[in-house]
């Protein structure tokens, strides 16, 4: 009887594994249309409101949204360290997305309006192609990990007994 309900847990720990795993791609496409979000903002803050660099950060630091794709510090830390905590956050499994973020966090208030307002929408234009592939796989990544889950859970059954 003991073994029975260890074999149970056994199979269950594997769904649940394949479960998580198929839910991080969801998460992961998520990030990453939020950091659209964000940098839309951001766009507009400095097209139509003018808004310096440390305005704009204390704004972000104050939203919701990025806040739930970043740990960051305080915003009245100033720039470098905003900087640094975005380098080491990582929130996005492809290296390439996390040095974006930290380069337009960087070039932020170091350029005229316009040169600004292009290199935001450069980097729109990235992430919305990242989220276009990812909305794409996202079903059959989500499936794949979930019936894993479930072929492993049933292999480990089956070998327990």
């Amino acid at each position: 009887m003991i073994r029975f309900i260890g074999i149970v847990f056994v199979f269950i720990f594997c769904v649940v594994t394949g479960l998580c795993c198929a839910d991080e791609v969801r998460l992961e496409y998520k990030r990453v249309c939020r950091m659209c979000d964000v940098l839309f903002q951001i766009k507009s803050d400095i097209s139509f409101e003018s808004m310096t660099y440390s305005a704009i950060i204390e704004k972000i630091c104050n939203n919701d949204s990025f806040c739930d794709i970043f740990t960051l510090p305080d915003a009245s830390l100033g720039k470098e360290s905003f900087i640094k905590a975005l380098e080491h956050s990582k929130p996005f499994k492809n290296e390439e997305l996390n040095e974006r973020v930290v380069n337009v966090f960087s070039f932020l208030g170091t350029t005229d309006k316009q040169t600004q307002i292009e290199l935001i929408d450069a980097q729109i234009v990235v992430f919305k192609k990242q989220a276009d592939m990812l909305r794409a796989e996202l079903p059959i990544k989500q499936k794949l990990y979930l019936s894993l889950g479930l072929a492993f859970g049933a292999m480990a059954a089956i070998i327990l007994l």
